[in-house]
Formats: structure tokens, C-alpha cells, sequence
């Protein structure tokens, strides 16, 4: 049976399709293949995740517009059978008659097959409700009781889309098992003290047992940053540290009982090489391999200007989760930790 969707297109990693109806000069993208699949009842809203995040591994990107005939749990379904996609990243506006608890159905199928479904909703409001109703034709819905019964299925419910991009950029990377002990390792003060602040709950600061003390004691000297540095975490090891010193901090916090390392680099310090090619891509790939050699997470947060956007794309280049503050790469972790 022929099945038909009206929305502005899709792109395939698989046989590399792209029908979308922008021309490449806006948006030069192609889905490069990974295990992160897209499905967007907006169809502005997909184009522009593909613009501002072209490095997402991105198997397959769709626009489903109002659903006409193919819905939104016709996709999870799909996608949760793909033996190549881990995570089925959803936004949605409305729920056709009977799709809620189809989708519920299909979500809970593929997470118990290992894979993560995460949601954002738009329309939530009674105002937002009007606007998705001419936007999409969207129906209009209940968003508490929608939200728990697509919570009680397992689904990953973001209420922002800055938790909802930071999640998708943690899960693109490493789709694998959820986060709960966390240690950041930054040059900023600032840094260490908001992720101190933000590692409560179901993801916690791991905190250094006496052996490990001794050991960033011993790092710091080598590095001579032991008259600057308090061997703790949050690890503040001041504008003074290059990128060697980073790496030796990275490996000995990956070798911990922490399963996520946060790498805070303020760009603006002279001892990081912000302008030389070869050096930065050398530092962002030396920073991959010690959390693909560990089996643990490792992202990065680049807080600085449009100045530092090379910067910038050269972890993301990578394949390491990039972040423009440090509250956003911690709270899409705390999200992460409470399904």
C-alpha cells in the first residue's frame, strides 16, 4: 500500500537522499550517518537544527508536517526496528486521534530495546495551542496527562529547548547507558563553581578518595600548577594550564569512578592555542581518544566569543558533545540521569 506525509522532506545517510525544499546555498548539509535519527512535525523546526548542529551523526532527518496520511507513531516504530539508530529525537505540536498512546506504545517498544526516545513539545500553553493549531493543525491536548503517560513509557520529555539540544548532542555522541558521577575539569573558577552547584540529584559530582588525591597532587607538580591549583573537583586548574596539562587532568578523572568528565575551556588564556589548525584538531582528537579508550563520556565546553567558533568546530568536528556554557552540557546530563 502506498502510505504519503506532506512535509518538506527528509534526508537518508543510507542512500544519501536529500528532498528537502532548501536549496544546498542555505543549507549545504547532508545526513553523514550516526546513530541519531530526527523526526519534526515542523519542518522550519528540522532545517534549523540541521543548520545549527551540521555535525550531529544524523542517520536520517524527516518532516512529517500535519500527518496527513503517515504518523508520528508510524516513525517511532520504524526507526525503533532500525538496528542503526539509538536515538529517535521527536518535536511535535499535536497528536492525531488515537496517536498519543500509539506512539507511547511504539517509544516503549524501541527503549526496552535499548534505544532512547527523546520528545519536545510544542503547544504546551493555551496560547501555544492556537499558534500549533494554524501552524500544523495540531489538536489541542491535556500536555500534563500527555507528559506522563509519554514519561511512564520511558520517553525522555524535555521542557526546553536548550535541555533538549544539550541532550541530543550528549546522546549523538554516546548513545550508551546513562550518566550518574560526573567530574569537570575547567580553567574558570566560575566553571567550577556553577557545576558544583548543578551536580545534585540523580547526576552528583564524583569526589576524589584518597589515592586520587594524591595522585592530581602529584599531576599538578608535574605541570607546576601545585601552588595555584586545590587538588579537588570540581578541578579549577586556572588559566595556566596547556593542553597537555588538560589531557593529563582528563585521563586521570577518566580513570576514576566517574562515568562522565566535563572539560571546561575558556578560550581566552594564552596557554591554549586557539588559532593553529593542526594543534587544536591534534588536542580535540587526543581529548576523543582517551574517552572511546576509557568506554566513558567526554564533553566539551567552550564559553567565549564569535572569535573562538573555529574553535568550537573543531571538537565538534570530532565527535565530542560541545556546549556554550557549562549549565547547559550539566543539565542535559540531569536529564539524561532521571529517566
Amino acid at each position: 500500500m502506498r502510505r504519503e506525509f506532506n512535509g518538506l522532506g527528509f534526508l537518508s545517510s543510507s542512500n544519501h537522499v536529500n528532498t528537502l525544499f532548501i536549496p544546498q546555498v542555505k543549507l549545504p548539509v547532508q545526513a553523514r550517518g550516526g546513530p541519531l535519527s530526527l523526526v519534526s512535525q515542523s519542518g522550519a523546526f528540522l532545517v534549523t537544527r540541521l543548520s545549527c548542529f551540521s555535525q550531529l551523526p544524523m542517520r536520517y532527518a524527516v518532516s512529517i508536517g500535519n500527518q496527513i496520511d503517515v504518523r508520528l507513531s508510524d516513525f517511532v516504530s520504524a526507526l525503533g526496528q532500525d538496528p542503526e539508530t539509538r536515538v529517535i529525537a521527536t518535536y511535535v505540536e499535536g497528536f492525531m486521534p488515537g496517536d498519543l498512546l500509539a506512539t507511547a506504545l511504539a517509544a516503549r517498544k524501541a527503549i526496552q530495546s535499548g534505544k532512547w526516545v527523546v520528545l519536545y513539545k510544542g503547544g504546551r500553553s493555551a496560547e501555544g495551542q492556537k499558534a500549533a493549531s494554524s501552524h500544523t493543525g495540531a489538536l489541542a491536548g491535556d500536555w500534563e496527562l500527555q507528559k506522563a503517560l509519554l514519561k511512564r513509557a520511558g520517553v525522555l520529555v524535555c521542557e526546553s529547548m536548550g535541555t533538549y539540544d544539550s541532550a541530543l548532542a550528549w546522546l549523538a555522541a554516546f548513545p550508551a547507558g546513562k550518566p550518574s558521577r560526573v567530574a569537570v575539569v575547567t580553567n574558570a573558577g566560575y566553571e567550577s563553581v556553577v557545576s558544583a552547584d548543578l551536580l545534585v540529584g540523580a547526576v552528583a559530582g564524583h569526589i576524589l578518595d584518597p589515592g586520587e588525591v594524591a595522585q592530581v597532587k602529584a599531576l599538578l607538580e608535574a605541570h607546576k600548577l601545585q601552588e595555584l591549583v586545590n587538588p579537588r573537583l570540581p578541578l579549577d586548574v586556572t588559566p595556566m594550564a596547556d593542553e597537555e596539562a588538560y589531557l593529563a587532568c582528563c585521563r586521570l578523572a577518566l580513570g576514576t569512578a566517574a562515568d562522565t568528565v566535563v572539560v571546561g575551556l575558556v578560550p581566552l588564556t594564552m596557554r591554549l592555542d586557539t588559532t593553529d589548525p593542526a594543534r587544536m584538531e591534534a588536542f580535540a582528537r587526543s581529548l576523543l581518544a582517551l574517552a572511546r579508550e576509557s568506554g566513558k563520556r567526554l564533553g566539551v565546553v567552550v564559553e567565549g566569543g564569535p572569535l573562538f567558533e573555529a574553535y568550537r568546530q573543531t571538537f565538534m568536528r570530532a565527535g565530542l558533545p560541545l556546549f556554550l556554557s557549562m549549565e547547559k552540557a550539566l543539565l542535559g546530563l540531569g536529564l539524561l540521569a532521571e529517566v
